[in-house]
């Protein structure tokens, strides 16, 4: 589960978060994957790690969502 929304957020035990922290991990996740795609996938990828890890010292969304986000090819 890729948490997208403060319902989902309550849903999947996150404490109660603002619709602010979670635009603020939905816009960096499809701004760095919209910069990173045309270069392939393995490096948008990793290009997301790195930039949503950051923001996940920050942004418990973020934290989950990085926790769960693999690369199957």
């Amino acid at each position: 589960m890729f948490i997208s929304e403060v319902g989902e957020a309550l849903m999947m035990g996150l404490p109660l978060v603002s619709q602010k922290k979670v635009d603020e991990s939905n816009h960096l996740f499809a701004r760095v994957l919209g910069q990173g795609i045309g270069r392939g996938l393995y490096h948008a990828y990793h290009k997301m790690l790195g930039f949503y890890e950051t923001l996940a010292n920050q942004n418990i969304v973020a934290k989950y969502n990085v926790q769960r986000l693999y690369l199957v090819l």
